[in-house]
């Protein structure tokens, strides 16, 4: 059965990133590390490298995410989950960053003073250079729907392996939880889970660390100990991750959690924190959560975005630059000759309202999506 609040439950049957630092880059996927939440524990290092450009961004150095396709120059993706932040960042007759124009990107950047780098796809797996772009990382983890995965076995996990991956975060399907956001099937994630447990038991030097990001809802809110005891019993992942449902375009507004709603999937985050054994399950929160409960200094360092951190999704001449993936309808800049150019009015009117919302102890994203802030 399943009971909320703090007490233990029985269980019941959504970056690439990376972080170029001259001639360092970190990579992976949508579990998009900038935002504010809560720091991993030494148990869990990998989580805690993506925190460190977290705090790279906050203390000043100039960052930048840069959307790629991993196919061609058009948005692609093998799911269509509802509201997904990748789409809502296209529009119609926008050339996308293909998979093999990054390297050249990064490099331009970079001579530009973006010097943290975010590099960000839809399934990593679907770029035919994805080893290439592993290597050129020289990073350890990435994020996937699970479908490849599931569908190709134990010799794609050989090959993950082979390319220095050590950490591989899911987006969970936990029925009857995420019914209507179009998930990947949750058959294909538990399958996606089940063969990574395969090979983690049949190969203990190279055992993957396995993250399970859960979205959170108006429908979900109060059933964090559930989906805790779910994540543990059902994956037998490592660690969870909570991010709150963003209605971006394409999403079911109906489905974002109230800012009432939050506070409570909040207080049980932090309950499940304290109960769980980080080496058992590392329960953490995403900064999309909100700022509700977090300390003085936790909130001024909350979110980089519009003033150390923005967003590229083309080098179109005359593209929009915005402040991070979540916030595609505002723009602070555009591309002006292959460079990256910022409006310093642009910036600050953002920035304005950025800091109302983080007031109000929402994520600055999830609050312009819902029109909470103006």
């Amino acid at each position: 059965m399943h009971v909320h609040g703090s007490v233990r439950v029985a269980h019941q049957p959504v970056t690439l990133a990376v972080r170029v630092r001259i001639s360092a880059v970190d990579l992976f996927n949508n579990e998009y590390p900038q935002c504010g939440g809560e720091n991993m524990s030494t148990t869990q290092n990998q989580a805690s490298q993506a925190q460190s450009k977290l705090t790279a961004a906050v203390n000043g150095e100039k960052s930048i995410s840069v959307f790629f396709t991993p196919r061609e120059q058009k948005p692609v993706c093998n799911e269509a989950c509802s509201g997904c932040y990748y789409f809502a960042n296209y529009t119609p007759g926008q050339s996308a960053i293909s998979a093999v124009e990054v390297p050249a990107v990064l490099r331009a950047l970079s001579e530009a003073g973006f010097s943290n780098q975010f590099l960000m796809t839809s399934e990593l797996l679907l770029a035919p250079n994805w080893r290439d772009l592993m290597k050129l990382a020289g990073y350890d983890y990435i994020n996937t729907n699970g479908r490849i995965i599931a569908r190709r076995g134990i010799p794609l996990l050989e090959e993950i392996a082979e390319a220095g991956v050590r950490q591989l975060v899911i987006t969970a399907n936990l029925p009857p939880y995420n019914e209507e956001l179009n998930l990947t099937r949750p058959e294909i994630v538990q399958g996606a889970f089940d063969v990574i447990n395969q090979y983690n038991g049949a190969n203990p030097n190279s055992a993957f660390v396995t993250v399970a990001t859960v979205i959170l809802t108006s429908r979900n809110y109060d059933a964090v100990p559930a989906l805790c005891a779910d994540v543990k019993e059902l994956y037998r992942a490592n660690k969870v991750r909570f991010i709150a449902y963003i209605p971006l375009t394409g999403g079911v507004p109906s489905l974002a959690a109230s800012r009432e709603q939050l506070a409570v999937a909040g207080e049980q985050i932090t309950a499940m924190r304290d109960f769980y054994d980080p080496a058992e399950l590392y329960v953490a929160r995403g900064g999309t959560i909100g700022s509700q409960g977090l300390s003085s200094a936790k909130r001024s360092s909350f979110c980089p975005a519009g003033e150390t951190l923005f967003a590229v999704r083309s080098m179109d001449e005359g593209s929009p630059v915005s402040p991070c993936i979540y916030i595609p309808s505002v723009n602070v800049g555009s591309v002006v000759d292959g460079r990256v150019i910022l409006d310093e009015q642009l910036q600050l009117a953002f920035r304005e309202t950025k800091q109302r919302a983080i007031d109000q102890g929402y994520c600055p994203a999830f609050a312009l999506a819902g029109g909470l802030v103006k």
